[in-house]
């Protein structure tokens, strides 16, 4: 058993802390979770599916609006970035989202919320046609509505009877766009949950306006989600709560509500030496070196320099000798595999898999190379 199933071996048993450690990008635990589910019985696999969905459902129940908005935000940014990270669709990943992130969409509607995870990103053509068919799947079984650009481009192509073909999607592009924001539109007055993603090609052609996907803010009890750009390091969503909501301060996903038990208080003197100092760690100089030239035009050349100086900053961090579980870390595995790896697609994947990380156990990667005390 590997180091990232070792994490989630609790989770089989559905002991987990809490809500937003069921998907975590950083530790592959859908696609960890779904392996294991795989190696039980058939029986056992749809005994262990039911205890599941019916602990999240005790979860979600519990939880205060405050945190049940904050656990759609994990849930939807990690549903996305785990599409980055080794992912792998099939029928015990789906099972497995449906009995978590289905039920936790089920709780948001039951409150009369209403979620939208808008995505105006660009991709490169080669990697397009895998994104454009496993997301959907994937929010879908979450159970948001679905729709974009790309993918009603190729619905018009399907109707029109041309050949799919990812380079034509251009072609249908502007009718894609028009007929994905009447279709959002619609989803908006209905306060049915959805996902806007627009994967656009990698090239010079002007940006689509997402002020239709976005138009839902200021509707009662929405919550909006928007990401710019892939999940590379240094970029974040924003979060529009809905009104008189406000949100928890967080440094990680460890701040997260623990399950809700009557006699759970937590340390408030813990609490607010937390607060008081969120980044444990400081690796100096990585700001520097991730942004040094221009990442647009790298070389692969410049990718593995990169890499490689990345590489031995971690290495040579406090953040690095002090795991507790030493070499067999989720950390020291993560930069095992980029110190291995020369494809560039990879290192960014694991590059963003090391920032999640980062961000849970309180390292701060210096992203804008600013000083610390």
């Amino acid at each position: 058993m590997n180091a990232d199933q070792n994490r989630v071996a609790d989770c089989l048993d559905w002991d987990f802390p809490n809500l937003a450690y069921l998907w975590d990008s950083q530790i592959r635990a859908i696609v960890c979770a779904a392996e294991r589910l795989e190696s039980l019985s058939e029986d056992d696999r749809a005994r262990s599916l039911t205890l599941l969905a019916a602990r999240v459902r005790a979860f979600a129940h519990a939880t205060s609006d405050q945190w049940l908005v904050a656990t759609a935000h994990f849930m939807v940014e990690d549903l996305f970035k785990s599409c980055f990270n080794h992912f792998a669709w099939g029928p015990s990943v789906e099972a497995y989202v449906a009995a978590t992130a289905g039920e936790v969409t089920k709780e948001l509607t039951r409150r009369g919320f209403v979620l939208h995870y808008v995505v105006d990103n660009t991709l490169g053509q080669a990697n397009l046609a895998e994104v454009l068919i496993y997301l959907p799947q994937l929010f879908e079984t979450a159970g948001l509505a679905v729709t974009g650009p790309q993918l009603m481009a190729a619905y018009l192509m399907m109707e029109d009877d041309v050949p799919l073909e990812i380079s034509r999607i251009a072609e249908y592009r502007d009718r894609g766009h028009a007929a994905a924001d009447e279709l959002v539109s619609t989803w908006h007055r209905e306060r049915q949950s959805s996902f806007y993603l627009n994967m656009d090609f990698d090239d010079d052609t002007p940006a689509l306006s997402m002020d239709v996907a976005l138009s839902a803010c200021d509707d009662p009890k929405a919550i909006v989600v928007f990401r710019q750009l892939l999940p590379v390091p240094g970029t974040k969503s924003q979060i529009r709560p809905p009104e008189g909501i406000e949100l928890p301060h967080l440094t990680g996903k460890e701040e997260s509500p623990p399950a809700p038990t009557p006699d759970d208080h937590p340390d408030e003197e813990e609490e607010a030496n937390a607060m008081a100092n969120p980044w444990k760690y400081h690796i100096k100089g990585w700001g520097a070196v991730f942004h040094e030239g221009n990442i647009a035009e790298d070389t692969p050349e410049d990718t593995l320099s990169r890499r490689d100086k990345l590489v031995m900053l971690l290495r040579e961090s406090d953040w690095y000798a002090e795991q507790p579980d030493g070499e067999d870390s989720a950390l020291a595995q993560r930069v095992r595999e980029l110190a291995a790896t020369d494809d560039d697609f990879e290192v960014n994947n694991l590059v963003i898999a090391i920032y999640d990380l980062a961000d849970v156990e309180r390292a701060w990667l210096d992203p804008e190379d600013a000083d610390v005390d």
